[in-house]
């Protein structure tokens, strides 16, 4: 067990490619797989709303995300800082969805329109300033960098959707959003991991600690999607 320093990479020889991080790979591969598969039993679960169909799009576009990263992991001789790209727009990306997933159920329309707008101006700036940061910064000095702005954009998010806007419908009794305040918690102690570098072994180190957590907070997104029920009257402020 390592804390505050990462152990070395693991490297892999396979024919005449010099291969990286199998682990991060089959991590990321496998919560791909579950990504796909929890995004099909939603569609199949959608009744044609926003929320159904944003919840769909997250699972499609962060398990590709997730998918491409893995690839960066295997593939970082070859492809280097630029094969992060992909997976850090997409997440920006995915979390927008999951926000216009959950503003689709405010029913005041002025409010809901307010918050559509707020959340693809974010959408738009995150995108933005990863672009400039790409250009403006030295990322092969420190790749973590590179992560600021969609973490930042995914905290923003998911505070806004699935803490604030669940708070109100939960006390207003539209359905029960409990699944998704779980996932959250599961999710947090990640950042614990990856801020203090600990890892268990080097082939299972902080960012395969992650997935597994991540692994469990899909789940707990899935579950509150899938059981998402609107008893009672639309909320009144």
């Amino acid at each position: 067990m390592k804390i505050g320093e990462d152990f070395d990479k693991i490297q892999w020889q396979f024919a005449d490619w010099n291969l990286l991080e199998p682990n991060a790979f089959i991590g990321d591969t496998l919560l791909f797989v579950l990504a796909i598969v929890l995004a099909f039993k939603v569609h199949r679960a959608s009744n044609g709303t926003a929320f159904y169909k944003n919840w769909t799009r997250f699972f499609l576009v962060f398990g590709l995300s997730l998918f491409v990263g893995g690839l960066g992991h295997l593939m970082w001789n070859y492809w280097g800082v630029e094969g992060k790209y992909f997976g850090w727009y997409a997440a920006i990306l995915a979390v927008y969805f999951i926000e216009q997933a959950m503003i689709s159920l405010y029913p005041k329309k002025r409010i809901k329109n307010g918050l559509k707008n707020w959340s693809i101006l974010k959408l738009i700036l995150s995108i933005g300033g990863l672009t400039v940061l790409i250009f403006k910064v030295d990322l092969t000095q420190d790749v973590s960098v590179g992560l600021m702005i969609p973490s930042i954009n995914s905290a923003l998010g998911m505070i806004l959707s699935l803490v604030v806007l669940g708070s109100i419908y939960q006390k207003n009794k539209i359905g029960n959003f409990k699944y998704f305040w779980i996932g959250i918690a599961i999710l947090l102690p990640s950042a614990f991991f990856q801020f203090m570098k600990i890892s268990f072994a080097q082939w299972f180190d902080r960012n395969d600690v992650s997935h597994v957590l991540l692994a469990l907070t899909f789940l707990c997104y899935a579950i509150g999607v899938l059981k998402f029920r609107k008893t009672g009257e639309l909320i009144k402020v």
